[in-house]
């Protein structure tokens, strides 16, 4: 089964969200959610045996957020 990882680099320390979310937008999981220090963090994500798709991760903090779409095809 396949599993992709998504990395978060923080300028400094503070808060952070990151969560995946379905093509149809439905929030499918939440990779992180909590306080993180500054530098960069892994976090995996492993949709299931029927997960091949589009998604879009959306990664908020305290002072920014962004939202990148991904295909998942292991």
């Amino acid at each position: 089964r396949g599993r992709a990882v998504a990395t978060l680099t923080l300028r400094s320390s503070g808060r952070a969200r990151l969560t995946v979310h379905d093509a149809l937008g439905r929030c499918v999981a939440v990779l992180a959610d909590g306080e993180y220090s500054a530098g960069m963090h892994a976090f995996p994500f492993s949709p299931g045996p029927s997960g091949v798709g589009v998604y879009f991760l959306r990664a908020h903090g305290d002072d920014a957020s962004s939202v990148f779409r991904f295909i998942f095809a292991p």
